[in-house]
């Protein structure tokens, strides 16, 4: 199974035509795995699955 570091690595060539090495991609799959987990947090404690969707956005505004 391929890790997120491959997977960036694969999708940055594919739609961007941009080589990275494996180091840069897995630094970037740290930061992304850092920033999902802070949205994710803001957005567990504010909204609910019964939320409407547009509130969203609001959220991650006021969580700056």
């Amino acid at each position: 199974m391929p890790t997120k570091a491959d997977l960036i690595r694969e999708t940055t060539l594919w739609l961007h035509g941009v080589a990275l090495t494996p180091t840069r991609a897995a630094e970037l799959a740290a930061e992304i795995d850092g920033l999902n987990a802070a949205v994710g947090k803001e957005a567990d404690t504010r909204l609910s699955f019964d939320s409407d969707p547009s509130a969203f956005p609001a959220v991650l505004k006021s969580a700056r």
